[in-house]
């Protein structure tokens, strides 16, 4: 006898809880409160580099200073407050040219925590406290931790690759076009659409719309605010301490010189006490019928 069934019909019961499904895309409020708790600009700088430009993990852990054009001839840090960084790079899997930007915020963020390294001009942008490059699965780790404390028992939903998906969402909400979106995500464009190039000022244009979603008004931080404070503040203290050492040695010196001045003023002034006892010493030699021709 053959036994014949209906298509799905033998398969399990899907329980009522399995059918919904948790998934979580961070929203720009999610990030903002993720920002507050980041204790170091490191972190804040991590978060806005992946939430703000759609990097993945991968790209994001594996940017270069010397490749970002972050210094001037001088060495020194050429951005303004309120301008965006245009990247262009290769994704480390699949060799497709991402182009994007690092936000105004995540650069300020990224000044902040060079500074505080001595504003090196080489090596991996995100490093540890042992300045070793950072995994990706310790990112994962730090940005659990976060979670933890600022969504309690949400931990087990995050996932740091769904902050690509809300810098996504933005572009969606900016109405950026398929083109442009796939470009600024590093994806293969299909079709006809490979064959010409998005301009660096398409991407500009098109990041600048979006932006408005992705902003988290980071130049308004307490805490930011306050670490770029202690940073000046620990800047100046090194400088200040320098000339006072510098003072101090100038006027150990000065102080030596003094004491010369003062031991050949003696030994003048000794002189002069001689000098004015000839007279008398004439005197009293002449008394005695003694010769004496004292010029």
């Amino acid at each position: 006898m053959n036994l014949k069934y209906a298509r799905g019909e033998l398969d399990p019961e899907v329980s009522e809880k399995d059918k919904i499904i948790r998934e979580w895309t961070p929203s720009n409020e999610d990030c903002r409160l993720l920002y507050r708790l980041c204790k170091t600009a490191r972190d804040r700088a991590l978060l806005l580099t992946l939430y703000q430009s759609g990097f993945s993990e991968i790209d994001a852990l594996s940017l270069k200073i010397q490749d970002l054009g972050l210094y001037d001839t001088s060495g020194n840090w050429r951005l303004t407050l309120n301008e965006d960084l245009y990247v262009c790079k290769l994704r480390e899997k699949t060799n497709i040219p991402q182009k994007t930007m690092i936000s105004r915020e995540a650069l300020e963020e990224i000044r902040i925590m060079l500074q505080q390294r001595g504003f090196p001009k080489e090596g991996f942008l995100f490093e540890t406290q042992k300045n070793e490059p950072i995994t990706v699965r310790a990112l994962a780790d730090m940005f659990k931790a976060l979670v933890e404390s600022g969504f309690k028992g949400r931990s087990s939903e995050w996932q740091t690759r769904k902050l690509r998906d809300s810098f996504g969402n933005a572009l969606l909400k900016a109405q950026i076009t398929a083109e442009v979106k796939d470009t600024m995500f590093g994806h293969k464009r299909q079709g006809a659409r490979e064959n010409y190039e998005i301009t660096e000022d398409t991407i500009r244009e098109s990041y600048q719309n979006a932006f408005k979603f992705l902003t988290i008004n980071g130049f308004g931080s307490t805490s930011r605010k306050v670490e770029e404070l202690e940073t000046k503040f620990t800047v100046e203290l090194k400088a200040m301490t320098e000339i006072m050492t510098a003072l101090r040695n100038e006027n150990a010196t000065l102080k030596q010189q003094l004491g010369t001045v003062a031991n050949q003023q003696n030994t003048i002034s000794k002189t002069l006490a001689n000098l004015t006892e000839l007279p008398t010493i004439k005197r009293e030699i002449q008394k005695q019928n003694v010769k004496v021709d004292i010029t």
